[in-house]
């Protein structure tokens, strides 16, 4: 499943940038993410496991995230449900404020589990945005 979402918020690409970069902070906005664990962090790079949930549904996946502040950042799958999951942020500088892109491309691991988490995890990606703009407002005003 491929997944492209595009908003322009008026804020900048760095506190945008923030904002995903702060995974830790996922379960305060993100109400189908109940927890998360730092696996490693460094300058460039950082690796977390995150549990999902949405009604009966739970499953747990890790994510190493590459960094390269402001502008972007990607992930790749590391364990969990998937076949494969690859995502990218992109943060643009414009005239008032910024234009943020996410991407993800995943598939879930046999059919019985696709059934029941693919459109879990479609419809959380597909929000993404929409949420990290609404996180934007309650932070940055």
């Amino acid at each position: 499943m491929k997944i492209e979402r595009r908003a322009h918020v008026p804020y900048s690409p760095e506190q945008m940038y923030a904002l995903v970069h702060d995974i830790r902070s996922y379960p305060e906005f993100l109400p189908e993410i109940s927890d998360v664990r730092i696996l490693d962090e460094s300058a460039d790079a950082i690796a977390a496991e995150l549990e999902v949930h949405k009604g009966p549904v739970r499953e747990t996946f890790a994510t190493r995230n590459q960094l390269r502040p402001p502008g972007w950042m990607s992930m790749e799958l590391v364990r969990g449900p998937f076949r494969h999951l690859h995502g990218e942020w992109h943060f643009v500088a414009g005239e008032t404020g910024s234009e943020v892109c996410f991407q993800l491309d995943f598939e879930v691991k046999g059919f019985g589990l696709r059934m029941i988490l693919e459109p879990v995890v479609g419809k959380m990606a597909d929000r993404l945005v929409d949420r990290f703009a609404q996180r934007a407002r309650q932070i940055y005003g």
